[in-house]
């Protein structure tokens, strides 16, 4: 049986439109509470039954930070290391194509068994800890 400590994260390689290969390593732990706890408002995505449809169209849905935090922290970037601000603000700056190609894999190595499985389970937990009723409103986005 292996220990953790002998566990390396394996990233997915994954072409991006002008034929560079990125590290896609999924969100960690660290990664998700970065996302949730700077934008809270990604609840919302969310009805009463806690049921959602996730996926990067979502992602995208909720504003450019949400979704360069989305990229950087699936990319291998957290707050805490000096390069993160300029990876989150090349993936702000991101084609629409390598952000949707990039976002999937994102997806799908953070959340093997679905991010809409997971986040129910999230919601529900956090519903029966009253802790969705303090979570703020989304941002207001000019022109909506």
């Amino acid at each position: 049986m292996a220990d953790l400590l002998d566990i390396a994260p394996t990233p997915r390689v994954v072409k991006t439109a002008r034929g560079d290969e990125l590290n896609v390593y999924g969100i960690s732990v660290e990664g998700l509470a970065q996302i949730i706890k700077k934008h809270p408002h990604i609840f919302q995505a969310f009805d009463d039954s806690g049921k959602a449809k996730i996926g990067i169209e979502q992602i995208i849905e909720m504003g450019i930070d949400v979704l360069a935090d989305f990229l950087a922290c699936g990319l291998g970037y957290s707050e805490r290391e000096p390069n993160y601000k300029q990876a989150f603000e090349i993936c702000k700056k991101m084609n629409p194509e390598d952000a949707w190609t990039l976002g999937h894999a994102i997806l799908e190595e953070s959340f093997p068994g679905g991010a809409e499985n997971f986040f129910v389970r999230v919601t529900e937990a956090a519903k029966s800890a009253n802790i969705l009723k303090s979570i703020p409103k989304a941002p207001e986005t000019k022109g909506s």
